[in-house]
C-alpha cells in the first residue's frame, strides 16, 4: 500500500509538471520539416534551410561561410536536422531567441576522445551549454544522453557505454556490440525486453511465448547464459525474470546494447554470454508529444503516449505511459498492463547535471502457458494443434514492479567526469498456476495433471555505481583513465507453493488432448489452500572496483589493460515439502537445507588492443577471465559447487563508414568455462532442488560473428548479423549427456541469421519499405526426464534418456509505412508471413517445447508533435 501511494503522488507530481510543461512558453522551440537541403557550402546550406524551415539563420564568423556541410533529406525536427547537417565539420552552434547562430570553428577533440559530430551549444536558457555532441545525429534531438538513438531514423549508433562505461565508438570497442535503436523499436512495434533481443543478432530466446510466468525464459549467446543486465551502464542489476517477474517494458528506453562475451572488468559475478544494457529514455530540450496505438491479431491493442520539455529554466521532464490488453495464439491466454515512467532532469551550473525518477508496472495474466507442450516418450511431436494450451482459462499471474533512480553527472575541469547513479527496485509476483505435464506414451496415457499450486514471491534489490574517467598528457598523446566502484543488495523470498486440498493434485490421463481442448477441472477460487510456507529465500550481495587504463603509445594504437576486485556473499534457505510429490495425504519428510556462500577477494583481469588502421578500419583483440559463483548448488557429496571459471578471447576488425552511419565488423571468439553445473539427479527423498549437481563439467565454444548495422545506400537501412557457434566438451561433460543427462546448451542453433531491413525510396520518402528474416539451423536436443508415477515421491532410477533434433526454420516478416504528413505516420506490420508452424524452443519429453507465433497482422498509428 505504501508503495502504492508513493507512486501515486508520484504520478500526480508528474502529471502536474508536465502540464506545467505545455502551459509554458518552450525555451528552445523547433518544429518539425520535411528536408532536401544538397551538401555544399555552409551559405548555400543555410539558404536552403531557411527557406524549408521558416528559420531564421545567422553564420556570426565570416570564415566559417565556405565550409562543406552535409546534405539532409527527409523529415526531421529542426534542430536534428540542422546538427545533421553540420556533423563531423567542427562547426558550432546555438539558438538565439528564434535564431540560430553559427559560431564557427570549435578546437578538435584530442586523439582519441571520437567526437564526430557538430558541437550543438545551446544558450544559457535552455542549460544544456555543458554537453558535447557525439556521432553523426546521436543526441541530437535534445537529450543529454550525447549518444541518444531518439530522432536520428537510424538502425545503428556511432557511441556505445555497455564495454567501456563511458560513450565510445562502435569501431574502437575492443568487443561484440549489438544495438537495438529507437528507430527499430518503432519500426517492429517491439514492446518489452524480450522482443528486442529476438531481434538481436546473435542472441537466441527460448520460451518467447509463454505469457505470465515466463520461468523458463534463457538468453543464450554464444552458446552461453546471459544473465547480467546493467541499466544507464550502472550495476549488475537482477531482473528475476526467469522467477516469474516483469519483463521491462519499451516505452521506458531509449536503446537495448547488448555486449556479446564476457564483461569481466564491470559486470562483477557474471556468465561469459554477455551483458544487456537498458538505456532509459531522457527529457529534452524542447517540448515533444508522441501519441503511438497498434491494434493486431488476437485483440493485441496498445496504446502510448511520450510528452517531453523545459518546464523552467534548467529543468526539464518526461512522462511516459502505456497500456496493453492482448490475447495470445493459444487457448484461453491473455494478458492486461499498465507501465508509467517519469523523469525529472536538471542543470545544476554549467557542469552538473542531476536525474532523478521513477517507474510502475503492473501486469495481470490469465491461462498462463508457462510449461508448454509434452512430447511422446521417443521424443516425437504430439502434434498438437498449434492453439493448444495445457494450462486453464482460471490460473493467473499477478506482477507489479516499482522503481526509483537517482543520477549525477558532473564535469571537472581538464577533461575529467563523474557519473553515478542509485536505483532501488521492488518486485511482486503472486500465481495461482496449474499444468499439464509428462511425456506422453503412445497410446495416449501417462500425461499428468500438475497443480494447482499458489505462489506468492517478493524481491528487493539496490544497486550503486559511480565512477571517474579523464584524459592526460603522455608520450605527445591522450591518455584515458577509469576507475570506479559497484554495489549490488538482492533479496528474494518464495512462499509457496500452496496446494489445494480440495481437488486432486495428480492424474493420469487416458485421454490428454480432451483436456486441451476442455480441461474439465473447475476453478479452484473457493478451495482452501494448504502447505503454503517459506519455501525459498536468497540473499545476494557483490560490491567490487574496478579500474582501466586505456594507452595510446602512438597515434591509433589503443592498449587498454582493466582490473576488478570483487567480493560475494549469497545465502539461500531451501525447504522443498512437494518436490516429486504428487498426490495430497504423503507425509513431508524433506528437511530444510540452508546454504552460504563467501568469496572474497576475487581479481579478473581484462586486456585488449585496438590499432586504428584507417578512419575507416580498426582490428582489435581482447581477454577476459571469468568467475562467477554457482549460488547454493550442491555436489553428490553435498558440498558446494565450485564457481564457474573460464577465459574468453576475441578478436577482428571493425569499420565504420560515412561518419558511423554504417558500422560493421567480423569476429572470431574462444569462450572456456569450466565448473559447470550440470544436474544429475536428486536421489533420495531427503535431498532438495540445490541438490545434486556434476562439478566437472567444462564446455569451449568457439566461433564467428558478422554484423552490418546502418546505412548501406542512400535511403536503405539495415541491422543484419551471422553467427556460427561450435560447441565442444570435455571428456567428464560427454560421459555425463552420454550416459542421458542434458546438454548444458542444447537451444543454441550451429548457424544462425538475423535481418531487419528499412528502405525509403529517394524519390518517394512518404513510404518505408520494412522486411525482416530469422533463420536458426537444426538443433540437437537430448536429456533425461523423470517418469514420476502415482505412487512413488522419487523418481524411478535410472532416469529415462530421451533424444530428438528441432528442424532448421526460417521466418521472414514485412511490413509498410505511411507518412501522409510531417507528423503522422500509418504503418502495417506482418510477421511469419508464411504462417510457418515450429517449435521456437524445444525443451524436453515432459514439457518447455513452444510453437512460434504464427502469422500476425499489426496496425499502428503515430503522430509526434
Amino acid at each position: 500500500m505504501m508503495i502504492q501511494n508513493s507512486f501515486r503522488a508520484f504520478a500526480l507530481t508528474g502529471v502536474a509538471g508536465l502540464a506545467l510543461l505545455y502551459a509554458t512558453p518552450a525555451l528552445a522551440q523547433g518544429g518539425r520539416h520535411t528536408f532536401n537541403v544538397p551538401a555544399g557550402t555552409l551559405a548555400n546550406a543555410v539558404a536552403a534551410f531557411s527557406a524549408q524551415s521558416g528559420i531564421n539563420v545567422e553564420v556570426a564568423a565570416p570564415d566559417a561561410a565556405t565550409a562543406r556541410v552535409n546534405g539532409i533529406t527527409g523529415s526531421y525536427a529542426d534542430q536534428e536536422a540542422f546538427s545533421r547537417m553540420l556533423a563531423g565539420t567542427g562547426l558550432s552552434w546555438h539558438y538565439s531567441g528564434a535564431t540560430i547562430v553559427v559560431d564557427g570553428m570549435v578546437a578538435q577533440a584530442p586523439a582519441g576522445e571520437h567526437v564526430l559530430s557538430a558541437v550543438q551549444v545551446e544558450g544559457a536558457e535552455s542549460g544544456m551549454a555543458s554537453l558535447d555532441g557525439f556521432g553523426a545525429g546521436a543526441g541530437a534531438n535534445g537529450s543529454s544522453d550525447v549518444a541518444a538513438t531518439e530522432g536520428t531514423r537510424s538502425l545503428t549508433t556511432n557511441g556505445t557505454s555497455v564495454a567501456t562505461k563511458t560513450p565510445t565508438a562502435i569501431k574502437n570497442t575492443p568487443q561484440t556490440i549489438a544495438v537495438i535503436t529507437s528507430e527499430q523499436i518503432k519500426q517492429q512495434n517491439l514492446t518489452d525486453v524480450y522482443s528486442a533481443l529476438q531481434s538481436t543478432p546473435g542472441i537466441t530466446l527460448t520460451n518467447i511465448n509463454g505469457n505470465g510466468g515466463l520461468q523458463n525464459n534463457v538468453i543464450l549467446s554464444r552458446g552461453f547464459t546471459v544473465d547480467t543486465f546493467v541499466v544507464d551502464g550502472g550495476a549488475p542489476f537482477n531482473y528475476q525474470i526467469r522467477g516469474g517477474q516483469t519483463v521491462p517494458d519499451l516505452s521506458e528506453y531509449d536503446r537495448i546494447e547488448v555486449l556479446k562475451g564476457s564483461d569481466g572488468l564491470f559486470g562483477g559475478a557474471s556468465n561469459p554470454g554477455g551483458v544487456v544494457n537498458l538505456v532509459r529514455k531522457r527529457p529534452l530540450d524542447h517540448r515533444q508529444l508522441t501519441l503511438d496505438g497498434r491494434l493486431g491479431s488476437w485483440a493485441d491493442g496498445r496504446a502510448e503516449i511520450d510528452v517531453t520539455g523545459p518546464i523552467v529554466e534548467d529543468l526539464r521532464a518526461r512522462f511516459v505511459a502505456a497500456y496493453q490488453r492482448k490475447e495470445f495464439f493459444y487457448d484461453f491466454a491473455k494478458q492486461n498492463l499498465f507501465h508509467l515512467y517519469g523523469v525529472l532532469e536538471r542543470d545544476l551550473g554549467d557542469s552538473t547535471i542531476i536525474r532523478m525518477g521513477g517507474s510502475f508496472h503492473k501486469e495481470d495474466s490469465n491461462g498462463d502457458n508457462a510449461f508448454g507442450l509434452p512430447r511422446y516418450y521417443n521424443g516425437d511431436d504430439i502434434g498438437a494443434p498449434i492453439s493448444r494450451n495445457y494450462s486453464f482459462g482460471w490460473t493467473y499471474t499477478h506482477n507489479r514492479n516499482d522503481e526509483e533512480f537517482v543520477q549525477i553527472e558532473h564535469k571537472f575541469s581538464e577533461g575529467w567526469n563523474f557519473s553515478g547513479n542509485v536505483t532501488r527496485t521492488a518486485q511482486n509476483t503472486k500465481a495461482l498456476q496449474a499444468y499439464f505435464q509428462g511425456p506422453v506414451r503412445l497410446n495416449g496415457t501417462g500425461f499428468s495433471y500438475g497443480g494447482p499450486r499458489y505462489s506468492d514471491m517478493h524481491m528487493k534489490q539496490v544497486t550503486a555505481d559511480g565512477h571517474l574517467n579523464g584524459a592526460f598528457q603522455l608520450l605527445g598523446q591522450t591518455q584515458k583513465f577509469l576507475i570506479g566502484a559497484d554495489y549490488q543488495d538482492s533479496k528474494f523470498f518464495y512462499y509457496g507453493p500452496g496446494r489445494l486440498s480440495s481437488l486432486p493434485f495428480s492424474a493420469l490421463n487416458p485421454d490428454f488432448a480432451r483436456y486441451g481442448a476442455n480441461p474439465g477441472i473447475p476453478n479452484p477460487a473457493a478451495g482452501t489452500y494448504d502447505g503454503q510456507i517459506l519455501t525459498q529465500n536468497a540473499f545476494n550481495h557483490q560490491w567490487g572496483l574496478y579500474a582501466n587504463l586505456m594507452l595510446e603509445p602512438i597515434k591509433g594504437l589503443h592498449i587498454n589493460g582493466g582490473l576488478r576486485y570483487s567480493n560475494y556473499y549469497n545465502s539461500n534457505y531451501s525447504y522443498s515439502p512437494i518436490y516429486f510429490t504428487f498426490l495430497p495425504g504423503i507425509p513431508l519428510s524433506a528437511p530444510p537445507v540452508d546454504t552460504e556462500n563467501k568469496f572474497t577477494n576475487v581479481l579478473t583481469p581484462t586486456a585488449s588492443i585496438v590499432y586504428e588502421i584507417s578512419k575507416t578500419f580498426s582490428v582489435y583483440f581482447s581477454y577476459s577471465e571469468i568467475y562467477k559463483q554457482n549460488g547454493a548448488l550442491l555436489t553428490n557429496d553435498g558440498t558446494l559447487l565450485p564457481p564457474l571459471s573460464g577465459v574468453t578471447m576475441e578478436g577482428g576488425i571493425k569499420a565504420a563508414f560515412a561518419d558511423g552511419k554504417l558500422n560493421a565488423s567480423l569476429t572470431g571468439f574462444s569462450v572456456k568455462e569450466d565448473n559447470i553445473a550440470v544436474f544429475v539427479g536428486s536421489g533420495t527423498t531427503t535431498t532438495q532442488g540445490f541438490c545434486c549437481y556434476a562439478s566437472n563439467a567444462g564446455q569451449t565454444n568457439t566461433g564467428i560473428e558478422l554484423q552490418v548495422s546502418g546505412e548501406v545506400a542512400k535511403g536503405w537501412q539495415v541491422n543484419a548479423g551471422y553467427t556460427y557457434i561450435h560447441q565442444d566438451y570435455n571428456a567428464e561433460y560427454r560421459e555425463l549427456f552420454t550416459s542421458g543427462l542434458p546438454f548444458s546448451n542444447s537451444q543454441q542453433p550451429e548457424h544462425q541469421i538475423k535481418l531487419w531491413s528499412a528502405y525509403t525510396p529517394v524519390w518517394e520518402q512518404r513510404f518505408t519499405l520494412l522486411a525482416g528474416l530469422r533463420m536458426d539451423s537444426d538443433r540437437y536436443t537430448a536429456g533425461s526426464a523423470c517418469l514420476a508415477n502415482t505412487v512413488a515421491i522419487t523418481c524411478p532410477v535410472p532416469l529415462t534418456p530421451f533424444q530428438f533434433t528441432q528442424s532448421l526454420y526460417a521466418i521472414a516478416d514485412i511490413g509498410l509505412q505511411f507518412r501522409p504528413d510531417e507528423r503522422w505516420t500509418l504503418g502495417v506490420n506482418v510477421t511469419n508471413i508464411t504462417d510457418k508452424r515450429y517449435f521456437a524452443t524445444a525443451g524436453s519429453i515432459q514439457n518447455n517445447n513452444f510453437y512460434g507465433e504464427p502469422r500476425k497482422v499489426l496496425f499502428s498509428l503515430r503522430g509526434v508533435y
